[in-house]
């Protein structure tokens, strides 16, 4: 009857029949006290289950604490990482703004050095062909700038800003070897944020020169998703051209995302939706725990589950409709503080 049956379970027992105990009793006086009770001698086996009841209620509860104890210490293992990595990009951006101080420097002066070796210089248009005769540069770069659509102001016009780029390459029949100049001249101004990284030797390789850009400017995937649900038709827009703008959008998420196959989909779509129902504090939780990549639907439920046993958040709480949209900016961790959840 008493096997596995702890102190604090006969008086949990014992206290519930009426009689007056207190935990500084000897385990045999409560023992002795039990068997003698009233209600023990009227109805033994109510009494014993009773205690086997108890006893299951009291080993439930010490697992709940010790995962409680767990996950709160997993919470703070996550906290103490986060912190490391806040610092460790914070150095990496003065590192980097230094180095583009640096190089800005560099290229103000190279560009005072070409500008007085230009001055007594008439230099006749460059005459390329295109397979089409002979074009003169600049009006080849005219010719392509105007079947483009204008140098975005937003992140998230990039993807369309190259597809409709590509497709004057193609039309006018650009010369490989010139496209990396043109990108850089429609760019103007933007272009000196991408000079100061790339190589000399790479400035007329069109695809190295398009990859600097889209890392400088482009959105991180989860703006990208968002703009993606917030679309609207704009102001003489037709239909078809709104669907292809649409259409871009969500090709270029996914191809943030890297995926490429029906289940990756299937699996993005049902994260994205658990994610959008998250609360503001699980969701900020998540970004910094899969950083650029994304969780898969079972490994981003678990996740959830941990904190809210971390944070003792109930299940049964309402959701908050009201949660902030996510930026078109590049996402930077905010400052963490580490809350200890007691048990």
């Amino acid at each position: 009857m008493f096997k596995n049956v702890k102190k604090e379970d006969v008086v949990t027992v014992l206290t519930e029949l009426g009689e007056t105990v207190n935990i500084d009793m000897k385990m045999g006086d409560l023992k002795q006290k039990l068997l003698t009770n009233k209600e023990y001698l009227e109805d033994a086996q109510f009494v014993k289950d009773f205690l086997i009841s108890t006893v299951k209620n009291r080993k439930i509860e010490e697992e709940n604490r010790k995962q409680i104890e767990e996950n709160r210490k997993q919470i703070e293992e996550n906290c103490k990482q986060e912190e490391e990595n806040r610092k460790q990009e914070e150095k990496i951006r003065r590192e980097e703004t230094q180095r583009r101080i640096e190089r800005e420097h560099e290229l103000e002066l190279a560009r005072i050095r070409a500008t007085r070796n230009d001055e007594n210089r008439s230099p006749q248009p460059s005459v390329i062909s295109n397979g089409d005769g002979d074009i003169s540069l600049d009006k080849l770069i005219k010719g392509v700038e105007i079947l483009t659509i204008p140098v975005p102001r937003k992140t998230e016009s990039w993807n369309l800003f190259f597809n409709s780029l590509e497709r004057a390459y193609k039309h006018k029949k650009v010369p490989e070897e010139f496209q990396a100049e043109i990108l850089l001249k429609l760019l103007g101004d933007k272009a000196s944020n991408v000079l100061v990284y790339i190589k000399e030797e790479d400035l007329k390789d069109y695809a190295k020169v398009k990859a600097l850009i889209l890392k400088e400017f482009e959105p991180t995937p989860q703006a990208c998703l968002e703009n993606f649900r917030k679309a609207k038709r704009n102001s003489g827009e037709t239909h078809f051209q709104f669907v292809s703008r649409l259409t871009s959008t969500w090709e270029y998420y996914c191809k943030l995302r890297k995926v490429e196959d029906y289940e990756s989909l299937k699996e993005l779509i049902i994260s994205d939706k658990l994610f959008q129902a998250l609360y503001n504090d699980t969701a900020s939780h998540i970004c910094l725990k899969q950083g650029e990549k994304w969780l898969r639907p079972q490994e981003l439920a678990k996740e959830c589950d941990i904190y809210f046993g971390a944070k003792q958040k109930s299940f049964d709480e309402p959701r908050n409709d009201l949660r902030r949209a996510f930026s078109s900016e590049k996402y930077v961790p905010p400052h963490q503080v580490c809350w200890l959840v007691g048990v």
